[in-house]
């Protein structure tokens, strides 16, 4: 591992999200690095001022983890409602493809609708679309 990665991986180590593997070469290397150790060194004394305020519901580090899972959670609400609009759509369209299917021919010309990509015929018809 290069310096840049080990530091962007300081704080899952004293998160204690590392597996034990990547967390043991971790620490080889900060025993070996200077840079790697002050660094590390930076970390753990802000963790440990952070540790030492309180706030209303605790420490401040644990106000600030509840902020970030909150963002978090407020982003993946706002896209899956996005999705769920988006499958409401698909279902309005799916609709509309099997009233055609059921027609078998558009009101043009007694062709196959431009909106099916073959020629209906019996292995097509029925309440599911192969394609």
């Amino acid at each position: 591992m290069t310096c840049a990665e080990i530091q962007t991986r300081l704080t899952a180590l004293y998160d204690g999200e590392l597996e034990p593997e990547p967390a043991r070469r971790l620490q080889a290397h900060l025993e070996t690095c200077a840079d790697c150790a002050r660094i590390a060194g930076e970390i753990r004394a802000l963790r440990a001022q952070a540790m030492a305020w309180n706030v209303a519901d605790g420490t401040v580090w644990d106000a600030v983890q509840a902020k970030i899972e909150a963002e978090e959670v407020r982003t993946v609400l706002a896209e899956l409602q996005r999705l769920r609009t988006e499958v409401r759509q698909l279902r309005a369209e799916v609709a509309a493809l099997r009233d055609q299917q059921r027609q078998g021919f558009s009101e043009q010309g007694n062709r196959p609708s431009p909106l099916l990509p073959y020629a209906p015929n019996e292995k097509t018809t029925g309440t599911r679309l192969l394609m």
